[in-house]
């Protein structure tokens, strides 16, 4: 015997808003994206790759891998990309969230520099991806517009040096072309238990 109506199991109690992002002004400030500048200039860079392999006309740009356990050097950028990816969560999506299971990426991308579409989820070894973040690094390039896909539309996300967007990993995405100069962004995504 069910001891309430079963519709009430089907409804939480607010809205969850599933296709939305959340764009945090100046996440990091000019000192801070110095002090980045700095603290990741001897970690050694290399060339982007998708999954299967590289691919330059599906992505072409430079990463560094900066290293979530060395917290005297780093740890003050997951704290800070934590605080707004929680804050972010909690106001939109209530994912059910563990933490950050990949390391942070910063990524150049030179001129022509791409990444077409993808989601940051459904690959072997990222299925565990939950919520992405994206903060623009510097402002002296053209293109490199960071763009959502949504049925037959899509959208491009204005961001100004030191912005962040935060955002579902199933979200489909892309980084346009540069067409001048040097784009710079430090990329992250949290990790959740499986959907279910």
């Amino acid at each position: 015997m069910v001891d309430r109506a079963l519709e009430s199991y089907l409804v939480t109690d607010r809205e969850v808003k599933f296709e939305n992002w959340y764009i945090v002004k100046n996440l990091f400030s000019d000192d801070e994206i110095e002090q980045l500048f700095q603290d990741i200039e001897v970690l050694p860079k290399k060339k982007a790759n998708i999954l299967s392999g590289e691919d330059n006309d599906y992505r072409e740009s430079m990463i560094k891998w900066i290293p979530k356990f060395n917290s005297d050097t780093y740890g003050w950028i997951y704290e800070k990309v934590w605080k707004w990816v929680d804050i972010a969560n909690k106001e939109l999506w209530d994912f059910d969230l563990v933490g950050m299971r990949n390391d942070a990426q910063y990524t150049e991308y030179n001129q022509e520099g791409h990444y077409d579409w993808h989601m940051d989820i459904l690959g072997k070894g990222i299925n565990h991806r939950k919520i992405s973040i994206t903060v623009q690094l510097n402002k002296n390039f053209k293109g490199g517009e960071l763009e959502f896909k949504f049925g037959k539309g899509s959208e491009k996300i204005a961001l100004e040096k030191g912005d962040g967007v935060i955002f579902p990993s199933f979200y489909l995405h892309k980084v346009n072309p540069v067409t001048y100069g040097k784009r710079k962004s430090l990329v992250q995504w949290i990790s959740g238990k499986p959907y279910k």
